[in-house]
């Protein structure tokens, strides 16, 4: 084979090769972390765990995560534990401070720091107009 012929087979493999690790559909690990947090907003989730558990390196899943999705992993986690909180102020009675704690969040200041940095409200704000 021609010298020419020959470069551009390589040159061609190889950004083929690259458009494979730049593909920006739907990673099954990423399907796998968001079923996860969607089915158990509670569970504590550490990167060190996915990246074990996936075979990543922490730096790669965050940025692929957010490349994906749009969301930071932590926005995401919060987005969905915060939409919990909401459910449970509508469902029933308890005071803010249980719900933050049953929805994953540290304590009752950063749940209603998150809470109004996402939507705007405090959390007792939000119940009384909901509610009535």
């Amino acid at each position: 084979m021609p010298n020419d012929i020959i470069n551009i087979y390589c040159y061609e493999s190889l950004i083929a090769v690259i458009n494979i690790f730049n593909y920006k559909g739907n990673i099954d690990w990423i399907k796998k972390v968001k079923e996860r947090i969607n089915d158990n907003p509670l569970e504590t989730i550490s990167l060190d765990k996915l990246s074990l558990e996936f075979s990543l390196h922490p730096n790669y899943i965050v940025r692929k995560f957010k490349e994906i999705t749009g969301h930071k992993l932590s926005e995401y986690l919060t987005k969905i534990r915060l939409a919990h909180s909401m459910k449970h102020m509508l469902s029933n009675e308890e005071n803010i401070t249980s719900i933050a704690l049953e929805s994953g969040f540290y304590d009752q200041s950063h749940f209603n720091k998150n809470f109004k940095k996402h939507l705007g409200t405090t959390p007792n704000r939000f119940r009384k107009v909901i509610t009535g």
